[in-house]
């Protein structure tokens, strides 16, 4: 499980030749942020900024060092995409506020976790503003989002349930550790 800020700038490789492809410059995610859709390459060019992307029926795994994908032409020109314009960047939900039912402020969201195949299990949370359980485990899993963006713009959650819910102990949640801590 990975944080996407661990996975910014990681090399994408191939998995069929062993060769390197590009970097992860920005991911993209479903509209109902359950899942990464795409991995951007970055742009190219000064005035019609062009830029390469993967899909994710051809992203193999996000390693905790690389992606790997399935085969070398799996970069499309994002052109060639429809959807683009439907997916979501990690900034479109980073520093959101996080509140219960009830309006109680939890605090605001610091990163995504996912998964080995891109799955969004969890989030991790910025600026605390609760003690306890929640607060000492710095993250929610996505089983306890009530409601992810409201009208108002911020993410409704069950405290009961993120109180009690984990994501296990393989968390690569180093960097964002020292971000709640500043």
């Amino acid at each position: 499980m990975h944080l996407i800020s661990n996975l910014l700038d990681k090399p994408i490789i191939t998995a069929n030749e062993g060769r390197i492809v590009g970097a992860a410059k920005a991911f993209l995610f479903s509209p109902d942020w359950k899942s990464v859709t795409a991995v951007s390459l970055g742009g190219e060019g000064l005035f019609s900024r062009k830029f390469s992307v993967i899909v994710q029926n051809n992203i193999g795994l996000f390693g905790v060092d690389a992606l790997l994908i399935k085969q070398a032409s799996a970069p499309i020109d994002s052109s060639q995409v429809a959807e683009l314009a439907t997916w979501f960047k990690r900034d479109d939900l980073k520093g959101r506020a996080i509140e219960t039912p009830g309006g109680t402020k939890i605090g605001t969201i610091g990163d995504i976790i996912i998964d080995p195949q891109g799955q969004i299990i969890g989030f991790k949370l910025a600026q605390l503003l609760v003690q306890g359980t929640l607060a000492n485990r710095g993250y929610i899993s996505r089983g306890c989002v009530v409601d992810l963006l409201t009208s108002g713009g911020l993410m409704t959650i069950d405290l009961a349930k993120a109180e009690q819910q984990t994501l296990g102990d393989k968390i690569e949640l180093h960097k964002a550790s020292e971000e709640v801590a500043a």
